[in-house]
């Protein structure tokens, strides 16, 4: 039985679960048949449940992750020089990718151009209502000095944990975990039974988040249908800037900011390396999964490039679970992207949060397979975007997947020749 929970089988589910869904949504909405309309309301509560047990997951899930991955950051002063140089790394490359995706979504605004009252009125009444309620949020909380400003972020990021994990700002959440995962590496041996405690609860949380992530098809089948069943051929084309927009952002990582550093830092060549690492980039953009293709990388980088053994072997498997640049700089995108097309404000403020988080949510989702599901609720809820948006964004979201991957892939590869360069173990090949 249990050779039956796999990824592969998993996928094929979500390809299910979306396809049901749209066919019958838009089936529903171009026949206009009252039995449809009845079937997709009586399922309605399928997407409710599962968009319920995301959020009962995701704030344990950040707290226990999270600390524990700075709790583990020990060893010799050696290991602590290349753990640093490949944390700093990966945190970097990863605020760049948000800064890309926040740019580019701001300068082409693909949810920009639609009314929000045209939208409105093509949308089930719960996600109006969840829309509007947060508009006249942020139009109430918006700061009108830089102190104000300030004040607002200050309370936001050091909040009593207690109250952050009760309202489900994930911004103090994050910050209270790295600050007491920190605190627990530096107590050394003392920290080993609060390490150990962080160690086995995180474990705890990631079976349970794999558990509920197969629930995943049959909720978005539910929210795919009760969602498309109701909007209109107006918003086919957001979406489809959407995506491009996507893609373009990705672009930018993959061209130019890579073979910056490939250039300018690790003094390589930039079409050699994409030459010599291409068996991993083709079977990333082909799996979707930075995990299957970490053998592939692994002997890429080592036996193609020159990349040092321990370099190779420190970078490439943890960037392939935690450092996700592509994934990074999509969510960003689709946060901006709902929030143009619903009408909320993205101030500074807001967009300052979802820097923030949407770095660490891409970072903190190691080994959960359709993890993207998990950190996109993280961003949506630190920004209070309506979940049920998460569906729409699904049902466009697999052309973009392979090419997110593919990022994620040589931002790893690099990662490794970053790290082998500056620790002057590098011989090219």
């Amino acid at each position: 039985m249990s050779s039956f929970f796999t990824q592969r089988n998993l996928t094929i589910a979500m390809f299910i679960g979306i396809g049901l869904g749209v066919a019958l949504g838009f089936g529903a909405q171009w026949a206009q048949i009252p039995a449809l309309f009845r079937i997709i309301d009586s399922i309605s509560f399928l997407g409710e449940l599962f968009l319920a047990l995301l959020q009962m997951v995701v704030v344990p899930l950040v707290l226990f992750s999270v600390t524990t991955g700075v709790a583990n950051l020990h060893g010799g002063r050696e290991v602590g020089r290349k753990l640093g140089k490949t944390v700093a790394y990966f945190f970097g490359t990863s605020f760049v990718a948000v800064l890309i995706g926040i740019f580019v979504t701001n300068l082409a605004g693909p949810g920009r151009g639609l009314d929000p009252e045209v939208l409105y009125a093509q949308l089930p009444e719960d996600v109006v209502e969840a829309a509007q309620a947060r508009q006249d949020q942020v139009a109430l909380a918006a700061p009108q000095t830089l102190n104000e400003f300030l004040e607002v972020q200050i309370n936001n990021l050091f909040m009593n944990p207690f109250r952050s994990l009760a309202e489900m700002n994930l911004v103090g959440v994050v910050m209270f975990s790295l600050l007491l995962g920190f605190m627990i590496m530096l107590l050394g041996e003392a920290g080993k039974p609060a390490r150990d405690l962080f160690n086995a609860l995180n474990k705890v949380m990631m079976k349970m988040v794999s558990i509920v992530i197969w629930f995943a098809p049959v909720g978005i089948f539910a929210l795919s249908a009760n969602l498309l069943s109701s909007i209109g051929p107006d918003i086919i084309a957001p979406l489809l800037k959407y995506v491009l927009t996507v893609a373009f952002g990705l672009g930018i990582q993959f061209l130019v900011v890579f073979p910056l550093i490939i250039f300018f830092i690790c003094r390589y060549n930039p079409l050699r390396f994409v030459y010599r690492v291409k068996d991993a980039l083709l079977l990333a953009l082909a799996s979707a999964s930075s995990a299957a293709t970490l053998p592939v990388t692994l002997r890429a980088v080592e036996e193609e490039v020159g990349v040092d053994k321990d370099s190779a072997n420190l970078v490439v498997p943890m960037g392939a679970t935690v450092n996700m640049n592509g994934t990074a700089l999509y969510e960003a995108v689709a946060a901006i992207f709902v929030a143009q097309l619903i009408g909320i404000p993205m101030d500074l403020g807001t967009q300052f949060i979802l820097f923030f988080t949407a770095t660490l949510a891409a970072i903190g989702t190691a080994g959960i397979p359709q993890g993207g599901l998990v950190t996109m609720v993280i961003v949506f809820t630190a920004l209070g975007i309506p979940l049920e948006f998460i569906a729409l964004l699904i049902v466009v979201d697999r052309p973009v997947d392979h090419l997110r991957t593919m990022v994620n892939v040589c931002g790893d590869a690099v990662g490794s020749l970053f790290l082998s360069t500056s620790e002057k173990k590098f011989i090219a090949k």
